[in-house]
């Protein structure tokens, strides 16, 4: 049920073929009945829609906290990311607070992004895993930076919402420490 209020594609999809078939009966019979059937199902697409956009689910939260520290991060703004860092994962903040003012970020985004949630941890907590690009200036060095590989966030969902608990950057596969990475001002966190 969850994947018909993250997705209109499916909904889109099955009014368009009954939209048609019942299209297809008032051309060919003319008559209320055919009429009234093809007003109900494009009625139900776009009440389903409608619902579709409502309903923001758990996985569609924890995106758009994704969403917002890739961006917060794109902009060097420390303390927005700091704010979306649970305030339990104390070498969390402590990483964002090293990694950040070492690098002047000029682009980031995240693709292929993956995220399931454990329904059954309480607090919730998710997983997300994407491929990250970064790509910025070593601010000590004026080194060129660039990063494009795997990522994981591990989440928790807090009053105030889904809060970063913990990180791993990974490169060839392999998880990398990117504060001692950049101290050594090696390229690419």
């Amino acid at each position: 049920m969850e994947t018909l209020f993250e997705n209109p594609v499916p909904i889109c999809a099955v009014g368009a073929v009954l939209a048609t078939l019942c299209g297809l009966a008032v051309l060919s019979r003319r008559n209320l009945a055919s009429l009234v059937a093809l007003a109900v199902v494009v009625s139900a697409a776009l009440l389903l829609l409608t619902v579709e956009l409502l309903v923001v689910t758990e996985r569609e939260s924890v995106e758009a906290a994704l969403s917002e520290i890739i961006t917060a991060v794109g902009n060097n703004q420390v303390a927005t990311v700091v704010a979306l860092v649970d305030p339990s994962s104390a070498e969390v903040r402590a990483d964002v607070e090293k990694l950040m003012p070492m690098v002047k970020v000029k682009d980031t985004s995240a693709t292929t992004i993956r995220t399931e949630i454990e329904n059954a941890a309480t607090p919730l907590v998710a997983t997300t895993h994407f491929r990250g690009r970064l790509q910025g200036i070593h601010e000590r060095t004026g080194q060129q930076l660039f990063y494009f590989d795997e990522v994981e966030i591990t989440w928790i969902r807090r009053d105030s919402g889904w809060l970063m608990q913990d990180f791993v950057a990974y490169r060839g596969g392999k998880p990398i420490d990117a504060v001692r990475s950049l101290r050594r001002n090696r390229a690419v966190p």
